[in-house]
């Protein structure tokens, strides 16, 4: 059995198991592989441009609910969503993720007409301002899901995992 072009520790490891037969080979094979597939670049398509997705992205998280745990419902004015929106892009967010439901224990549920009703005007208002900015919806509701993706959003981010 060859064993030279391994890393010498994972060598010695599998000189002394004396790995032989099917798979053996199949494991020499796989780790002597020359590509290296946890450094490739990883993109997403959004709306025909390439998000290199290879390192770590920033989600800036902008609330348009009055009763925000996070923010305290800081964003209820155009210009206070446009504002709060330029401050994550200045400081280097890459998505901005816009949610309009309250997920704090004991918070009221809102029916999907009055989420859209809070989600719809940001949502218009960040993609004419930032027409590049990738765009995300923190929602459960499909049909708000369905009217998002029909107003360009860019990413659904659903915290129920699709239940």
């Amino acid at each position: 059995m060859q064993c030279h072009s391994l890393p010498s520790s994972l060598e010695k490891y599998l000189c002394t198991l004396k790995l032989q037969g099917r798979i053996g080979m199949m494991l020499l094979s796989y780790l002597k592989a020359p590509e290296d597939t946890f450094f490739m670049k990883k993109y997403l398509n959004i709306r025909g441009k390439l998000q290199d997705c290879s390192g770590p992205l920033v989600m800036g998280i902008l609330n348009v609910t009055p009763d925000s745990f996070y923010d305290g419902g800081k964003n209820n004015t155009p210009d206070d969503v446009l504002n709060h929106a330029r401050k994550m892009i200045t400081e280097g967010a890459s998505i901005i993720d816009i949610g309009a439901q309250s997920t704090r224990p004991g918070a009221k549920m809102l029916s999907p007409s009055e989420e859209w009703g809070r989600l719809q005007p940001p949502l218009m208002l960040l993609r004419k301002e930032f027409p590049d900015m990738v765009l995300s919806v923190d929602t459960f509701y499909s049909e708000i899901k369905k009217k998002a993706a029909g107003e360009g959003i860019d990413i659904i981010n659903d915290i129920s995992g699709g239940e």
